[in-house]
């Protein structure tokens, strides 16, 4: 999200009663520096591909066994949900990927924030940074919102763990994470975390969660039993960490640090922290191609492969004037990055890791989602306040979308 909309959110929260805290306020305005908004998609996209693979790898003794599977197609079109708003009106509205239109959009409370889908696709539920914050459920199918669930200060993310059965409420102003249950829609007791807390990744047997925290001087990943909701000792990662992605074995999650330009790689199975990796500046992005081999990091000019094997950075490639947003294909052949600055998709082939020739979207282009059968993606323009679908077999990109005011993020419902 550019620095734009996140000044709204911030008036946006601000304008609610009571008058949200000052630590609230800092996160937000963290924000505003760093664009971190785009955080939010990389974690759903990571949750997505571990979920994906979860439901294909066979179960040996009830451990995964390492072989390398692409998610199957669905057999049945997507759709995505695109949040939007602005102090006075806030909408979901959903883009069929069959027709190739915008539905009826589906009005929410002021001050929405990002939204998690269960993996079924059935329900969506819909963050608000306020404080205190609540978590609307939404019905995907009729469009009829639940009644709000009480959550932590600024409920900034938000994640469906890989069964569908908890969502896990990342509460930037209160340093706690919130899981509720999908059963009943009721919050269970808050999980105190680190410092100002980002995103969340959850293994593909769902057992633990990952929560990144921005900390003080340093980072941290701080692991979660999901069963008890304990919370394990914090693992010290780089400073002003923004966004990080799980291989889809489960066994290493690689952290961008915004602050100190290097990638982190945790192991999962000792919970210990790797030699950080250098790549460019500003690293705020990440995502991971389906085999686990290689990871992309978003730059503040570039992208930078890196070997997972070797856990070593490759050539940077070039992508546009400002790249904000990654997303990988399915299949694993290309990825898409977003150029806020030229108002373009730069798209990458991950064979060569090589760019291909850019595609003209709308202003300011942010958010990316890629539908499961790898066939479409959509692109959410912060400054033309529209959706741009791209065709992904030619690259090519069809009329833009009107999807609320103000729209600034953008989730795919299986």
């Amino acid at each position: 999200m550019d620095e734009t909309s996140l000044r709204w959110l911030l008036d946006s929260a601000l304008a609610h009663e009571p008058p949200m805290g000052p630590v609230a306020q800092r996160s937000l305005r963290a924000g505003i520096r760093l664009r971190r908004r785009r955080r939010a998609r990389n974690a759903a996209a990571s949750l997505a591909a571990v979920a994906a693979i979860a439901a294909l790898v066979p179960v040996v003794g009830g451990a995964l066994s390492h072989v390398a599977v692409r998610p199957a197609a669905p057999d049945h079109d997507a759709t995505a949900y695109v949040m939007s708003g602005h102090s006075a009106v806030a909408t979901v509205t959903p883009i069929s990927e069959t027709t190739g239109r915008a539905g009826r959009p589906i009005p929410v409370s002021k001050g929405a924030g990002p939204m998690a889908i269960t993996p079924d696709g059935k329900t969506g539920y819909l963050s608000s940074l306020t404080n205190p914050g609540w978590v609307t459920p939404i019905n995907l199918g009729t469009g009829v919102l639940g009644r709000p669930i009480r959550a932590g200060g600024v409920p900034d993310q938000i994640a469906a763990d890989p069964d569908g059965k908890t969502v896990y409420v990342i509460n930037a102003g209160s340093n706690t994470v919130t899981p509720i249950s999908t059963i009943t829609n009721t919050p269970g007791k808050p999980i105190r975390v680190g410092l100002r807390p980002r995103a969340v990744v959850f293994t593909p047997d769902g057992r633990t969660a990952y929560i990144l925290s921005e900390g003080g001087h340093s980072g941290s990943v701080t692991p979660i039993d999901v069963a008890t909701g304990t919370p394990g000792k914090p693992i010290t990662v780089g400073l002003s960490p923004m966004a990080m992605a799980m291989t889809p074995d489960g066994k290493t999650i690689y952290v961008a640090n915004t602050g100190s330009a290097t990638v982190t790689p945790v192991s999962t199975t000792a919970n210990r922290a790797g030699r950080p990796i250098k790549v460019g500046s500003q690293p705020s992005a990440i995502a991971i191609t389906p085999d686990g081999k290689t990871a992309y990091v978003v730059n503040t000019a570039t992208v930078t492969p890196i070997s997972t094997a070797a856990n070593r950075a490759g050539k940077p490639i070039k992508a546009g004037a400002r790249p904000e947003d990654i997303a990988i294909t399915p299949s694993g052949k290309a990825a898409y990055v977003t150029d806020s600055g030229t108002g373009t998709v730069t798209p990458i082939s991950t064979a060569a890791n090589r760019a291909g020739k850019p595609i003209k979207v709308g202003k300011e282009p942010d958010n990316i989602a890629i539908t499961p059968d790898g066939r479409m993606a959509y692109v959410v323009n912060v400054g033309s306040g529209t959706v741009t679908p791209i065709s992904l077999a030619t690259n090519t990109p069809g009329p833009a979308l009107k999807a609320g005011q103000r729209p600034f993020d953008i989730a795919i419902a299986p």
